[in-house]
């Protein structure tokens, strides 16, 4: 049997932290300095779209990403929260 995300203790079992980094495109300049601090490499460089894309998977939820962002464009958020991801998986 194996471990759902959604069970308690599930994300934990799986190494994934119940948060994940969640980008505002509208507010990312594209500066770069969170895929400077993120030592998970749970962001990439779009540059079609001009933002930042964050890999759930990839992303611990440490909030280094969001401290040095200068647009408040990135922010933590519940990880059963963030609906874009779950028809991508």
């Amino acid at each position: 049997m194996g471990v759902r995300a959604g069970t308690p203790g599930g994300l934990e079992a799986m190494g994934l932290s119940p948060l994940v980094v969640w980008v505002d495109e509208g507010r990312c300049s594209g500066c770069h300095e969170c895929l400077k601090v993120c030592r998970y490499s749970a962001l990439n460089w779009v540059p079609g779209e001009q933002a930042v894309w964050p890999d759930p998977w990839q992303c611990n939820g440490c909030g280094s990403c969001q401290t040095v962002c200068p647009n408040d464009a990135l922010r933590l958020e519940n990880r059963s929260g963030v609906t874009a991801w779950s028809d991508a998986t």
